[in-house]
């Protein structure tokens, strides 16, 4: 039978979305700006491009109807030409010929050359309004030099009116020598080669406008003007200037919204620590408003929540305190009744009573202890204890993974006599239902930085799975009896997880394969009051 393949690997889903407050906020603000900036920019260009067409426009104007009424004025056809040479120069040629260069009917331009042959051709025909017969033509020169000698463009318009077609339009393959030699091979009489042609087909950075003006006896005027291109949108200048703004407004945004989000990180490690131990010092009430009032009721509910837990103790200590009174006046009157089976069960009834009252003074003891927390060699913490229940008869063995392997000690910062209770009720608990408890310490690695375990192992019955979940709950037993013959009254693992939690760490139970019980007791380096949580185990 053929094997199934296997699944593919599952590919890692990229979170584009930042899940902290301060990514959300810093993405918010560079897409808003950056946003506003491009569109800012964009309108800018737009008005930008305008101004420069227009201006382009009225001098081209100024300079045609200049020309065109001073040769209408001149004297001879000598006088003309001199003229002509005297206009052109630099990035503007005048002619003077009996054809238009730009035929009557040419192919509309469209996009930015529409836009510009129209402002032209508007200011031109309102220059002239004293002659509103006069023919004004504009046309604007295309983009690309086609390469390749000889043939016109695939794009090249035929000329329009007397003589033969001239390549203007479509750029004439082969640069402006071959315009000339084309122009001058069919009008000698008129070499149109001056600078004309060059002209037409010069700088790519520049747009050629060609202006065909007709004069009074009929002639045209043609003029070829280069003015300057107008940059589009994404030139480099544009790019840079947008990256360097994006940039500035990322790095100040990062700096304020680290500023303003500071004191939220204070309160979340606040409410970390406050879990551990409710009677810490309360959060500096600084910063915006917003934060002062959050500060504020922050410490406001570790107050009440301080006080319930005292008076929680406080009144537990009073009740089990108070029980021992009459439990031994009790005691007392059971000793003169005369029935001895009775006087037994009763005796055993107080002992019962007795050590639920001991018990629960305990744990409220360790509730509201005070000890202080110092470096505690958790391994010689506990070989130490193991060593004390064996010599009572516990079944109890000890492993020391640093005395095997030259592994560092498991030290921690914590309060020694709770830690020593914690491990005794495991030990004492694996003894009872386990028959025997496997003990060994060792440093382990946790979610928020080295720390040390210490695990209890049996080979008793275990938890069912559905207790595992509340068996550390106060008072809570897996077996409903409540008799202290099958156990004790459920505060052991009770106490054991609130020195997990006074330490910043937890407890971990289950159930091990082929039968018996784990418990794991992690405690973080950093002792009490250390912020996060342990790792998995």
């Amino acid at each position: 039978m053929a094997q199934a393949p296997p699944d593919p690997p599952r590919r890692r889903r990229v979170r584009l979305w930042p899940d902290s407050l301060a990514g959300q906020t810093i993405l918010v603000l560079l897409v808003g700006l950056t946003v506003s900036n491009v569109v800012a920019l964009g309108l800018y260009s737009i008005d930008r491009l305008r101004l420069l067409e227009t201006l382009g426009g009225r001098a081209v104007v100024a300079r045609v109807v200049e020309a065109t009424r001073l040769i209408e004025t001149a004297e001879s056809p000598r006088f003309e030409r001199r003229l002509a040479r005297t206009l052109s120069g630099g990035r503007l040629q005048v002619r003077i010929g009996p054809v238009p260069l730009v035929g009557e009917d040419r192919p509309q331009a469209r996009g930015l050359g529409a836009f510009r042959t129209r402002i032209l051709e508007r200011a031109l025909v309102a220059a002239f309004a004293e002659a509103p017969d006069r023919a004004v033509r504009v046309d604007v020169a295309p983009d690309s030099l086609d390469d390749g000698p000889g043939a016109p463009a695939p794009d090249a318009r035929p000329w329009s009116g007397d003589g033969p077609p001239f390549p203007f339009f479509g750029r004439w393959r082969g640069g402006p020598d071959r315009a000339d030699d084309a122009w001058d091979r069919h009008h000698p009489d008129m070499p149109f080669h001056h600078g004309l042609s060059r002209l037409m087909v010069g700088d790519p950075e520049e747009t050629a406008l060609a202006v065909s003006v007709g004069l009074r006896d009929g002639r045209w005027l043609n003029v070829v003007a280069r003015v300057p291109r107008p940059q589009g949108f994404w030139t480099p200048g544009a790019l840079a200037s947008l990256g360097l703004m994006t940039a500035v407004t990322l790095a100040l945004s990062i700096w304020a919204v680290r500023r303003a989000t500071r004191p939220l990180r204070g309160v979340a490690d606040a409410a970390r620590r406050m879990g551990v131990d409710p009677r810490r010092d309360p959060l500096p009430e600084t910063g915006s408003r917003e934060v002062r009032e959050v500060a504020r009721a922050f410490n406001d509910m570790q107050t009440r929540l301080a006080r319930l837990v005292d008076n929680r103790t406080r009144l537990l200590a009073a009740i089990s305190h108070d029980l021992r009174t009459p439990i031994t006046t009790l005691r007392l009157r059971a000793e003169f009744v005369e029935d001895a089976e009775e006087r037994a069960r009763m005796l055993a009834t107080l002992d019962d009573m007795e050590a639920m009252v001991a018990a629960t003074l305990a744990f409220a003891r360790d509730d509201a202890t005070t000890e202080a927390a110092r470096p505690v060699d958790l391994s010689a913490l506990v070989a130490a204890l193991c060593e004390d229940l064996a010599e009572t008869g516990r079944p109890v063995t000890f492993e020391d993974p640093a005395e095997a392997e030259a592994a560092p000690a498991a030290v921690v910062r914590g309060r020694p006599t709770a830690l020593r209770r914690a491990v005794g009720n495991l030990v004492a608990n694996a003894c009872t239902y386990g028959g025997g408890a496997e003990v060994s310490v060792g440093t382990v690695a946790l979610a928020d930085g080295p720390g040390a375990a210490v695990v209890v192992c049996d080979r008793g019955p275990g938890i069912p799975d559905e207790h595992l979940a509340r068996v550390t709950d106060p008072f809570y037993r897996v077996e409903g009896s409540r008799a202290r013959s099958t156990g004790g009254i459920g505060l052991g693992l009770s106490i054991v997880q609130a020195v997990a939690d006074a330490h910043g760490g937890r407890l971990v139970l289950r159930n091990r394969p082929g039968g018996g019980l784990e418990a794991r007791l992690e405690i973080p380096s950093g002792g009490p009051g250390a912020e996060g949580r342990a790792g998995p185990v």
